[in-house]
């Protein structure tokens, strides 16, 4: 093992932790070298280690070499090639450090990738579209991604957005930007302004769709009525 790993912690219950994850990091590199894709799983692993406290982003190279030699590859790879899948390792690795329930995301996203394909959306690899998740999730640190931002970040735009969608996405996004620090009073005044009224709109759009609603159901049963 890794000196570097048993800097992490003393508490026995961290390294019992560590030492399982670590094995089950050779166990999926030796799959590996049998043909099977356990890329995927190294990555849904990752995230909760790092959740659980047992690993944290410093030891991603030292992972990844892990990795690499039980899968026996490591001659095959270049100093650049590792330090960019090392990276990847990281933005998992961190995901799983965030203040959210990062595991919770990455089964969703395993669940939205295997619909995705189900339904011929053709969205990225699985362990391509979960780095994408984990660096899109960095990018909203402080709340769990939701299915649809999940699906967008594994490359699939949903289809046919409408207005209501653009206005509810503007709203979601003006409504995390009043939790974070570094605007100005004056700033956070206007983005307050900026959300009321993009929330007025959407309930127009919202109150005329049900409006609509109604009168179709209305000419729907003058329709069975006549005949």
């Amino acid at each position: 093992m890794n000196t570097t790993y048993n800097t992490l912690s003393n508490s026995s219950a961290l390294d019992d932790g560590r030492k399982n994850y670590l094995a089950d990091v050779r166990e999926l590199g030796r799959e590996s070298a049998l043909g099977k894709d356990s890329l995927p799983r190294l990555a849904m692993r990752t995230v909760e280690a790092a959740a659980l406290g047992y690993i944290g982003e410093d030891l991603a190279k030292e992972i990844y070499d892990d990795y690499l030699t039980a899968e026996s590859k490591k001659l095959n790879h270049t100093e650049g090639g590792k330090a960019a899948n090392a990276s990847k390792l990281k933005a998992l690795i961190k995901m799983g450090l965030l203040p959210i329930d990062a595991v919770d995301v990455i089964q969703r996203a395993a669940s939205e990738h295997a619909a995705m394909r189900k339904e011929n959306l053709k969205p990225q690899p699985a362990y391509a579209a979960y780095i994408s998740v984990a660096r899109a999730q960095l990018g909203s640190p402080n709340s769990e991604l939701s299915d649809d931002e999940i699906r967008e970040a594994m490359g699939t735009t949903p289809k046919d957005k409408t207005a209501k969608d653009y206005i509810r996405s503007a709203a979601k996004a003006l409504e995390k930007s009043l939790t974070v620090e570094g605007m100005t009073v004056s700033e956070r005044e206007l983005a307050e302004s900026a959300l009321a009224r993009t929330s007025e709109v959407l309930a127009m759009i919202m109150a005329r769709e049900d409006r609509a609603e109604k009168l179709a159901q209305i000419a729907m049963l003058q329709a069975q009525v006549a005949h």
